[in-house]
């Protein structure tokens, strides 16, 4: 790949081209220390896949068969500015040009890089995130490709994860799978026939399914009530066991400070009432599995996020939930796994983003999926 110009920025919408052109101005003094590296192309190639978290981005040299040879890391900061759209930019850049750094290649050998954000992602604009409120239409992929000046690809974070999976985790070779990441809220990823389920405007938001219609259906946070993210992400648990908790006098830990891990801790003591949150949690979340079962139609579910870390003992309890939930007039054969990737599987997914996009041709520098 031999030195290329910037990339066109063919997305700015609401975010200003000056914006742009800070963001890209900051960054180009650092890339053109790696600019100077492209003396020769070696023969193998490789992606960068950056995480973009609410407090730090994380990127990692991804070698063409998915294993990763280099990670950096880079807070955000904590600055009136810092979520700021050239402040993240900025990070991004700084954060990749670390990673190839680190991995003592020459940039030449860099081919795309995949960025994975929370949000409402399409064609490489961010258009809402709750992490960076003060952004909106933000056309990252193509601020990004203009400080780098090589392919940018941006996706959702939980598109991300389902990626990684399917390339080199649990869904390996799979066409058809689901994966539910259940964290602070859930993100929900699909692939259907080996290909990203996006949906015309890149906002499946799986994760406010209602699955409660009823009169005390619980709030969500987007502002309808009985979604699954109100039953079973780590949040909502953490919040009814606070509300049963409290309702019953249980002397158990501080109330106030009550988590997620603290409930399952609990209940594997055999505490009473965690174990019955618990056990809630898995057939709200079996219900969720059915539905994206009849919906999909997939081989595997996986399930990530920090909830997995429980392992077999929460998913053994959704897999009963499961089977006495499903039909019965024809089998079911879905397969419900822990993905296993864990905290790396934003890096490697945005990097498969990358390289099957670089191995198909399909798409430019900042044009995202």
């Amino acid at each position: 790949m031999g030195k290329p110009g910037p990339w066109p920025l063919a997305t700015a919408t609401t975010t200003t081209t000056t914006a742009l052109a800070a963001a890209a101005a900051a960054a180009t003094a650092a890339a053109a220390v790696l600019l100077l590296r492209r003396a020769h192309c070696p023969e193998n190639v490789y992606f960068v896949g950056v995480d973009l978290g609410a407090t730090n981005a994380k990127a990692g040299v991804v070698r063409k068969d998915g294993e990763i040879i280099s990670t950096a890391s880079k807070p955000l900061g904590t600055g009136v500015d810092s979520h700021a759209f050239h402040r993240v930019v900025e990070a991004i850049v700084a954060v990749t040009l670390d990673a190839v750094d680190a991995a003592g290649l020459a940039w030449t050998s860099i081919r795309g890089v995949g960025v994975g954000t929370p949000g409402h992602v399409h064609r490489g604009v961010v258009h809402a995130a709750a992490n960076f409120p003060e952004w909106a239409h933000a056309p990252l992929g193509d601020a990004v490709a203009h400080a780098l000046r090589c392919p940018v690809f941006v996706l959702n974070d939980a598109d991300a994860a389902i990626l990684a999976e399917r390339w080199v985790g649990e869904a390996k070779g799979s066409g058809e799978v689901a994966m539910v990441t259940l964290g602070t809220g859930i993100g929900v990823g699909v692939v259907s026939g080996g290909q990203l389920v996006q949906g015309s405007r890149g906002l499946i938001e799986a994760g406010h399914s209602i699955v409660d219609s009823g009169p005390s259906a619980r709030l969500c946070g987007c502002g309808q009530k009985g979604c699954i993210e109100a039953y079973a992400s780590a949040r909502s648990v953490a919040a009814r066991a606070r509300e049963v908790f409290a309702a019953s006098g249980h002397s158990g830990p501080s109330v106030d400070t009550l988590s997620a891990a603290d409930v399952f801790a609990a209940a594997r003591r055999g505490d009473e009432l965690a174990s019955r949150i618990v056990d809630e949690t898995a057939r709200w979340l079996a219900v969720f599995c059915v539905n994206v079962s009849r919906f999909y139609d997939p081989d595997t579910i996986l399930v990530g996020g920090g909830m997995a870390d429980a392992g077999e003992y929460f998913l053994s309890m959704v897999r009963q939930h499961f089977s006495q939930l499903r039909w019965t007039v024809l089998p079911d054969t879905v397969s419900i796994k822990a993905a296993c990737l864990g905290r790396h599987s934003g890096i490697v997914g945005a990097a498969a983003l990358a390289a099957s996009t670089a191995e198909t041709g399909t798409g430019r520098g900042g044009d995202g999926q």
